[in-house]
């Protein structure tokens, strides 16, 4: 039996249009199941903003320790013929305490009392090195520093540190509910963001910003 040319085409074509289509549907629904999580990541956030609410329930999908230990470990790669990993370690913390105690006197000479949180409790800090206070305006900031080197700090990071700030704020409603002016800083020494991090920072900028202490 012959087959028209315009026959042969649609044999030809078939397979790959059905590819085409398939693929098209797949990527609309993962686009469709990130906008829905990115909707609910929002309207907890916009809970927050009521003063009196804070029964919110968030999953943790990565704790602040995976994120940090994951660097260790690459820097224990990059660095296998230099030194050990619990010299890495030690550096790697004794750089980030320094940095630490820069950002505190940087918000401390802007006037705000600085409370040394993660001096404090160490390991158990929950996500938040510092607390920035301004009674006089009503500000608190819970503050997250980040002396990053090597790598930089993308979307998941930043939905991480507002996913502590969450329920930090949780855990502390009955102390800070009286401040107006609540907020998520993210300290970082350089322009180590990625662009899908600056992007959902700035989706969310009322409650959460950034500042660079050099």
């Amino acid at each position: 039996m012959n087959i028209s040319p315009l026959g042969n085409f649609f044999i030809i074509i078939t397979p790959s249009l059905t590819i085409l289509i398939i693929t098209y549907f797949v990527t609309l629904k993962l686009l469709e199941k990130k906008a829905q999580e990115f909707k609910k990541e929002r309207e907890l956030l916009e809970k927050l903003k009521q003063e009196d609410n804070f029964t919110i329930e968030f999953e943790e999908k990565e704790s602040k320790n995976n994120i940090e230990n994951t660097t260790l470990r690459q820097n224990q790669v990059e660095n296998s013929n230099k030194k050990t990993y619990k010299e890495l370690k030690k550096e790697w913390e004794q750089k980030g305490r320094e940095f630490e105690l820069k950002v505190k006197e940087y918000f401390e000479n802007k006037g705000y009392q600085v409370i040394d949180h993660s001096g404090v409790r160490g390991k158990k800090d929950e996500g938040i090195d510092l607390i920035a206070i301004n009674d006089v305006n009503g500000e608190f900031f819970c503050i997250q520093c980040k002396n990053w080197q090597k790598k930089k700090i993308n979307h998941n990071h930043i939905k991480q540190f507002l996913s502590d700030y969450i329920i930090f704020l949780k855990k502390h409603k009955n102390e800070v509910k009286k401040y107006k002016n609540r907020k998520f800083i993210l300290a970082i020494p350089g322009r180590i963001l990625t662009k899908s991090a600056y992007a959902r920072i700035k989706q969310n900028s009322d409650i959460i910003d950034f500042v660079i202490v050099d």
